[in-house]
């Protein structure tokens, strides 16, 4: 191939390839490291319950404060009070 053909081609996986659905014994652990975030973190709390009630298996999200200066230990604190998952 000539060094100035830089042609993207696209192909999509076999259907054997993309999984239907998720193992039963499925769970996801995510882990986000947080600081001063309190302008973001609503956000994340929004997109992560949407994307992981479309996926359909237990989680759980482990919110790491790095020494954050600003607000975003008390958001992190009221997530886990109304939503246990998120620790």
């Amino acid at each position: 191939m000539p060094a100035d053909d830089l042609t993207l081609r696209l192909t999509k996986p076999p259907a054997a390839a993309v999984p239907r659905a998720f193992d039963p014994s499925v769970s996801v652990s995510l882990v986000v490291p947080c600081f001063n975030e309190e302008d973001v973190l609503p956000l994340l709390f929004e997109r992560v319950r949407a994307v992981m009630a479309g996926v359909g298996v237990p989680y759980e999200v482990v919110l790491v404060d790095d020494g954050s200066t600003d607000a975003t230990w008390p958001l992190m604190a009221e997530a886990h009070r109304l939503d246990p998952r998120w620790k």
